[in-house]
């Protein structure tokens, strides 16, 4: 015989309801209890292992700190190493620069009016590449180092904004 969770009568095990208060699933004291326990023992383990963690830490505190640090490191390493070449602009890359506001605003765009070389030509610093417009200016930019140019991104008559990458050599 189980006992009834609401008002605590002997009930048959087959019974669907409580003869003395009428509740339904009269057993289910006994599943609740037994969910209870389950909960207080679970939460006792857990606190166990929490604390021992706590201990560990204070007692390797210079190691923990050390080995997180490590691990920052590492994860802004792997973070660097995995962008994209091409959003950082290396020395074989020509950008669109930000000349200031004499020129032109770093939000505008810009259109590119006519370049100087082609893939496959070979330039030296200082020589001029292409031409971009606004309605304000036009300015013209230089190859800032020497060598093969490898890719143009833009052909003439696109639309780029500062910062934009226009050509690449080698």
């Amino acid at each position: 015989m189980a006992s009834c969770s609401y008002c605590g009568r002997e009930v048959s095990p087959n019974a669907k309801t409580c003869p003395g208060c009428g509740e339904e699933d009269p057993g289910s004291g006994s599943v609740l209890v037994g969910i209870l326990i389950f909960g207080f023992v679970g939460l006792a383990i857990v606190g166990a292992i929490i604390s021992a963690i706590v201990d560990w830490v204070t007692e390797y505190k210079r190691e923990v700190i050390l080995f997180l640090i490590t691990c920052g490191v590492i994860g802004v390493g792997y973070v660097l190493w995995k962008k994209k070449k091409s959003d950082i602009p290396g020395p074989k890359q020509t950008t669109i620069p930000d000349l200031g506001p004499n020129y032109f605003d770093a939000t505008e765009i810009l259109t590119i009016s006519e370049w100087f070389i082609k893939v496959g030509d070979h330039v030296e610093e200082g020589d001029l590449l292409l031409t971009v417009e606004t309605d304000k200016a036009s300015v013209e930019l230089l190859a800032l180092s020497r060598g093969v140019i490898d890719v143009i991104y833009y052909p003439a008559g696109s639309q780029v904004s500062v910062g934009d990458i226009v050509c690449e050599f080698r």
